[in-house]
This record gives structure tokens, sequence and C-alpha cells, in this order.
């Protein structure tokens, strides 16, 4: 009896080609791709208002088809709008804080870090520069640690630091003026305050005057504020808040928070001026704050009242801290803090 043959199984050479083709993973991207495109078109155009799936599919007229179109948009679109300008705010008034780069050591005065609270519990720091160095010790012996001296607070920008205000600490310090520079919120930690163009910042303000006055070697009655941008936003607030700042220098404040906004917020793109007014309210309302505080028109009778100096012009802020305008700010601190006889000062530009 033959037995029948049994064959040897034989591979197919073309079995790797067929099922090993090149090409696999981006064809996959692709479809997904394209799947997504897809969904989010059916998106679109679904009937936001419908209830239940129709039990037949009826054809659509591209009338109809672009009714729901926007129909779908007219919901869509306040949120987009929305989250945008939260994005636009929070960016914003998150600025990265500038790398620490120098200190007033640099200037060859010398400094004590210090460390405060705000009003609102804000932790905040600082560079403390007393008056006194090794000459006035000589010179009035014992008598220099008993005498107490005026002061300024340094204010910075928004988006800066206390090395912004570095040219001041040297000649403050000749005129014998106690200093400390602050460090506003939202100058670095973990989790950052926002920055609020001197509506929360006067706080800080406050308490760094507060800090002075403590101070022995400080005369209470003797206390300036010199703020820059921002930081002269917060320190004409903190002098409106507390009368015994006893004068100001501003520095290009802002205007009022539609100038903040368009400065620092909003897109600066012609076209899309009209989201100014949709990133204020979205700022008014992230921060619980009112940006007509900061209106510069609403301080005319303090700034008059009380000894000022003011820079308003916008070319005169790239120049405030030069020699030129140094020089102002310590003639106007001379006057107003030793002898307190001088008369008020306002320079202003446009």
């Amino acid at each position: 009896m033959q037995r029948p043959s049994m064959q040897r199984p034989v591979m197919d050479p073309m079995f790797v080609d067929k099922h090993h083709k090149g090409g696999g993973h981006g064809l996959a991207v692709f479809k997904l791709l394209f799947l997504s495109i897809k969904w989010f078109w059916r998106l679109l155009a679904s009937n936001p208002f419908r209830v239940r799936k129709p039990q037949f599919d009826v054809p659509v007229s591209p009338g109809r088809l672009l009714v729901r179109v926007a129909a779908s948009w007219l919901v869509f679109l306040p949120f987009v709008l929305a989250g945008t300008a939260l994005v636009l705010v929070y960016a914003a008034t998150h600025p990265k804080a500038p790398a620490a780069l120098t200190d007033p050591n640099s200037q060859g005065v010398f400094f004590d870090p210090v460390e405060f609270v705000s009003a609102d519990g804000t932790k905040l720091t600082g560079w403390l520069i007393p008056e006194i160095n090794a000459k006035r010790v000589l010179d009035d012996k014992e008598r220099s640690l008993r005498l107490r001296h005026p002061a300024v607070v340094l204010v910075h920008d928004f988006g800066q630091s206390p090395q912004q205000m570095l040219p001041l600490l040297l000649p403050l310090h000749e005129e014998g003026v106690v200093q400390l520079a602050v460090a506003l919120r939202g100058q670095g930690g973990e989790h950052p305050s926002a920055q609020t163009f001197g509506l929360k910042e006067w706080q800080d303000v406050k308490a760094a005057v507060q800090v002075l006055q403590a101070e022995p070697f400080v005369d209470p009655t003797r206390v300036a504020v010199i703020g820059v941008g921002s930081g002269a936003n917060a320190a004409l607030l903190a002098a409106a808040h507390d009368s015994s700042i006893r004068a100001i220098v501003l520095a290009d404040p802002f205007k009022n928070c539609d100038d903040a906004i368009a400065r620092k917020v909003a897109p600066k793109q012609p076209w899309l001026r009209w989201m100014r007014p949709l990133c204020k309210w979205t700022f008014e309302l992230t921060y619980h704050v009112d940006g007509d505080d900061i209106t510069l028109d609403q301080y005319a009778q303090l700034i008059s009242n009380k000894p000022s100096l003011v820079f308003n012009d916008g070319e005169q802020r790239i120049r405030f801290l030069d020699p030129s305008t140094v020089e102002q700010v310590r003639t106007f601190c001379r006057k107003q803090l030793h002898t307190g006889e001088g008369p008020m000062v306002s320079l202003s530009g446009n």
C-alpha cells in the first residue's frame, strides 16, 4: 500500500513584503489626523440644540449646513474668547523674573537683606541700605549711632526687580538717606503672585514704609517713595492711603488701566484692539481689583499738595536713571527730606 506523500511546508518568500511594508506608522498618523479633522467638522456642523438623534439621515442643504456651523460657533465663541483673554492676562501678569546679577555691593554701598510681609500677607524681600558708613562713624563717633535720618522706598517697574534702582543707591547714600529697595510681589518663588500695575502693590509699598519707620535710625516723619512705571502707580496709591509719606517721585506711571492693558496685556495688532476691553474686564474679575483706581487724573490734587517730582513722558522713562535725572532726584530729596523747605517740583512731559 502506497502511503500518501507528505509535503513539507514551504515559507512564502513574499510574506515579509506583504505584512511588513514600510510607512505604516506614517499612514496611521495621517489616518488619525484625518479622523480628528472629520470629527471636529462634524461637531461644528451639527445642530447644537438637537435633543434626539433622527431615525434616518436627511440630506442637508448647504444653506442649512451653514446655519448649523454659525449656530455652533455662536455657542462656542464666548468660551473661546474668554479663555483667550484669561491666558493673555495670566501670562502678562506673571512675567519671568529677571536674573539676579548684581546687588548694592556693586555700587560700593553696604546693604542688609530684609524680609517682611505686605498688608494682605504676601511675603516680600528687599535691600536695606543704612545711612551710616565708616567715614561718618569716624567724624561723628557715638553721635552717628543716635541720629535719625531721612529715608526713601525705591519701587521698581512692572516685570523688573530692585536691580533697576541701583543707579540711585550711591547718590542717595551720599546724601545721608536710608534706603529700602523693595522687591514687589511676583518676584520669584514657586507660585509668584500676580503683578497688577500697582493696584495691589501699593500695599507692598506701604509695608516697606512701615519697615523703615520702625527702624531706630530713621526719622518716621521724613520718608519718601520713589517709583518707576507701575512702581510709580503703587507709590501714588500708597501716598493716597498713608499720609505719613513725606514726598513722592514718579517716573512714567501708567495713565490709567486702559494704558496698562494696552501696553502689557492685550495683543498689539491694530485689528485686535477690540480685545482690550475684554482683557481689562478679565483682569479686574480675576484679581478682584478696580482698574479705575490707578487713573492719574483723580490724584491731581494729591500730587499738587504733596512735594512731588514727576517725570511723565515716555521718552524720559528711558532716561530716568541717567546721571542728569539721578541728580534731579538727589537734589529733590535733599530739599524735601533734609530741610523740608524746598519748593515742590514737577517735571511733566506731553
